[in-house]
């Protein structure tokens, strides 16, 4: 699987193919919850705020917490294998929040969620570092998180059709589940699933490491960040906004097209899937390929590009409160979406050509950790304004908006301040 052949061999596609369906089950497990929110509320009486807290708190701390031992562990122990317990952890406790009826209990499954995902980036950017050349890195890269797109859509496209199809029907009693509403359905059998894609990681062979031998260790990362402390910082918190706004309008997408247009979860579960998949193919896939094109004009290129989607995302975010259709508003949501996901390939692709191969597990452990703290503020910001500010669930639209516009805005200028460094990094002949 060397990687500096002109053709890529056919295993590094079939191991791409298995991480973008990890990826995948890993966006529909977290994603589902924003789709059953008006139903929990209704069965649970739960305040936006404990929502909030589910979508964001619940799932992005536990998240962020066990990164960095997990990105440790990813460079020392075998990635497949990690894998395949990881996944079948977070496909157990997303059924788990089905048979929850409390809010602890429900804390605790999308906590249990997070701890297994965190896995899951580290393991598959240091593979995929591995067996891709860089000027394929954007590419390969886009393709593999653009599966967090395609798991965001199943999450709401086809969550929407499956409890569709459960709530004409109503609650039902299983041995040893007891009484289950249809949303506790749908947690469970979109959890279901994510034991299949486990057995095909722990069935694929582990590719070798490549590049320098050195050992990994946290000599080896305090070395790394001390000498690209400058690009990291604004790279991070960049990349740290963008999770932000993109965990804001992944949670409360759904609702802002029920409140506002007095749709249902049958009508937009489908509507919002296509606005995500189509948004996020242009962004993640076709964003990445453009970014490899661009390399010609250095590797810079990648963070004038992800500034000037963050701008257009902005402008896009700014008209949420202003359309009056539910078709106009999932199209600016997919506008959202596509402006938001170009820094998950373009942007990580810039920061990978920068690690050495021993510590890239961490590294990208790290990256995720500073990312996710900021992205858990996302869901519950919205919440707060929603609740704290306008103190009317009707006026979700204009939280939405506020939130968004200002994280794309101030994601824009740390990318711009980021180009900087990052050129220095190129003249040291790293990039």
């Amino acid at each position: 699987m060397a990687v500096d052949n002109e053709r890529t061999p056919m295993k590094a596609w079939l191991l791409l193919s298995i991480l973008f369906l990890g990826y995948a089950c890993s966006a529909a497990d977290r994603e589902i919850i924003s789709l059953l929110v008006e139903p929990i509320k209704r069965d649970l009486s739960f305040s936006d705020t404990q929502i909030g807290l589910l979508q964001g708190v619940a799932f992005l701390a536990f998240y962020s917490i066990a990164g960095i031992p997990a990105g440790m562990l990813v460079d020392r122990r075998p990635r497949m294998k990690l894998l395949a317990v990881a996944l079948s952890l977070w496909s157990f406790m997303t059924a788990f929040c089905g048979m929850a009826r409390t809010f602890t209990l429900l804390f605790i499954a999308r906590a249990g969620v997070g701890v297994g995902e965190t896995f899951l980036s580290p393991a598959a950017l240091s593979l995929i570092s591995d067996v891709f050349p860089k000027r394929r890195h954007g590419f390969a890269i886009g393709i593999y998180v653009g599966g967090s797109l395609v798991g965001s859509s199943i999450a709401v496209g086809f969550g929407g059709l499956l409890y569709g199809w459960l709530a004409p029907r109503g609650a039902v009693n299983l041995p040893l589940l007891g009484h289950l509403e249809p949303w506790q359905m749908t947690f469970i059998l979109v959890g279901l699933p994510g034991f299949l894609i486990a057995a095909a990681f722990l069935l694929t062979a582990e590719p070798p490491r490549l590049g320098a031998p050195s050992q990994p260790g946290s000599g080896g990362v305090r070395e790394f960040y001390r000498e690209h402390w400058r690009f990291i910082s604004f790279h991070h918190a960049a990349n740290g906004f963008t999770n932000l706004l993109a965990g804001g309008v992944t949670a409360w997408g759904a609702s802002y097209l029920i409140r506002t247009f007095g749709s249902d979860v049958e009508s937009v579960g489908p509507l919002l899937g296509f606005a995500f998949l189509i948004g996020g193919i242009a962004g993640m896939i076709g964003g990445g390929v453009l970014s490899d094109k661009l390399l010609r004009y250095g590797g810079s290129a990648r963070l004038w590009m992800c500034g000037g989607c963050a701008a257009l995302g902005a402008l896009a975010a700014l008209f949420l409160p202003s359309v009056d259709s539910v078709y106009a508003g999932a199209f600016l949501i997919g506008l959202i979406v596509m402006f938001g996901s170009v820094p998950y390939s373009v942007a990580n692709a810039a920061l990978q050509e920068i690690v050495p191969s021993g510590i890239r597990g961490t590294v990208s452990a790290i990256y995720y950790f500073t990312i996710s703290v900021l992205g858990s503020i996302g869901p519950s910001a919205i919440a707060f304004v929603t609740d704290k500010v306008f103190a009317d669930p009707a006026r979700l639209s204009e939280s939405l908006s506020i939130v968004v516009t200002t994280a794309f805005l101030v994601s824009m200028i740390l990318y711009l301040l980021a180009i900087r460094p990052y050129r220095l990094v190129g003249q040291r002949g790293v990039v």
